[in-house]
């Protein structure tokens, strides 16, 4: 087993939402607003989207991704994100996104879908799939229990996990740049996954 752990504090107070990371920006969903900020020592975020923005988030090739009252929106990233529906019904779990595919946790499975104007999904994971995900680099990581679980999603048409971390992992997670994010009581958290 990799032991993946988070060791650097770099975010402090008010990181309470879901959390996406791409190219050394973050984004945090916090009092139904988008924020935005550069990863660094100490990060500090600037609003980006006002009003609705209540769900889970990912983000990939320039556009933020937001599941609200059981829909997928999309929306450029702007000064001012406007996003607009591409997925109707189901969407009520936590999302990742990579590589043209959108990745959604619902229901105890995980669902995969091309990213289309209207998307759809179909089962890759069955039992087990609770928690926030992230993917990057042709691997989904999962915090189920406390633990962080890593498995393949490259290719795979049944994903499993196997436990790359213990104790702790109870917060939103997101993976840039081989680094890896945790939100933990406010504050957000950084680690490497390449251990």
């Amino acid at each position: 087993m990799t032991d993946i752990k988070v060791t650097k504090q770099i975010g402090r107070g008010g990181w309470n939402g879901p959390i996406a990371a791409k190219n050394g920006t973050i984004w945090l969903v916090t009092g139904g607003t988008l924020r935005e900020g550069r990863i660094a020592d100490d990060v500090t975020t600037t609003q980006v989207g006002r009003g609705g923005w209540t769900g889970n988030i990912a983000v990939d090739d320039g556009y933020v991704y937001l599941t609200v009252n059981g829909t997928l929106r999309r929306g450029r990233i702007a000064a001012d994100v406007v996003t607009t529906e591409i997925g109707r019904g189901g969407w009520d779990g936590p999302i990742a996104v990579d590589a043209g595919y959108i990745y959604l946790v619902t229901g105890g499975t995980l669902r995969r879908g091309v990213i289309a104007p209207d998307v759809t999904t179909t089962q890759i994971g069955r039992g087990g799939w609770a928690g926030n995900i992230a993917v990057s680099g042709g691997y989904i990581y999962l915090t189920s229990g406390g633990t962080l679980r890593r498995g393949l999603v490259a290719g795979v048409s049944d994903v499993t996990t196997e436990l790359v971390g213990q104790g702790g992992w109870n917060g939103a997670i997101t993976v840039d740049g081989g680094s890896i994010f945790l939100t933990i009581d406010g504050t957000l958290w950084q680690g490497s996954v390449n251990v």
